[in-house]
């Protein structure tokens, strides 16, 4: 009688750890993994104040935390992709401004080497329209003017101010020369390592 007792004791000893313990935590593993999976909205009812209350709770508030900070993340990649689509169709404006304007328009590196030329300026060199690629402003000026240029530049450098040149000579790709005014104007540019 004792042994059978005993054995039903122990059976509903089990099934009360079993209710109280390992059911509870079979539920908060399942939702760990549905939280894992990009489900940040789970949660876990908090039945108890013993230590598998606790740990529902604490569950429940760290997924609380994480469903704002996701949206947060979500709503700053959006503002981000705005941001970069408004700035994607401001550089595509300002390029076709330069483009179709009369007046030649250059960018240089700070070694002198061409970033961008529009057409009115390719055509006062003579050059085709990929033909500046890799080229340098001191190979289309003479002698004198690449050492006045190489100062100007260096003036406005140093000074961060914009300055300009009248009537430099400037060489045309045929050999030619042509005589133009430039002014020039630093541009600072975010650089990231």
């Amino acid at each position: 009688v004792t042994t059978g007792l005993l054995i039903i004791l122990v059976f509903i000893l089990s099934l009360m750890i079993n209710n109280t313990v390992v059911t509870p935590l079979k539920s908060l593993m399942a939702r760990f993994e549905s939280g894992a999976s990009g489900n940040f909205s789970v949660r876990m009812p908090v039945n108890s104040k013993d230590e598998i209350g606790q740990l529902a709770q604490y569950f429940n508030d760290f997924m609380e935390k994480l469903e704002a900070y996701s949206a947060s993340l979500k709503s700053e990649i959006k503002k981000h992709r705005q941001t970069e689509q408004f700035l994607k169709i401001s550089e595509e404006k300002y390029r076709t401004i330069l483009e179709r304007m009369a007046e030649g328009y250059f960018e240089i590196d700070t070694a002198g080497g061409f970033l961008f030329l529009n057409r009115a300026m390719k055509g006062m060199l003579d050059i085709s329209p990929d033909g500046y690629a890799g080229a340098n402003i001191q190979s289309f000026l003479t002698g004198h003017g690449k050492d006045y240029f190489a100062d100007f530049t260096g003036k406005i450098m140093d000074t961060g101010r914009p300055g300009q040149i009248d009537d430099i000579e400037i060489l045309r790709d045929d050999g030619s020369a042509c005589y133009v005014e430039i002014s020039m104007s630093p541009v600072k540019k975010d650089c990231k390592s």
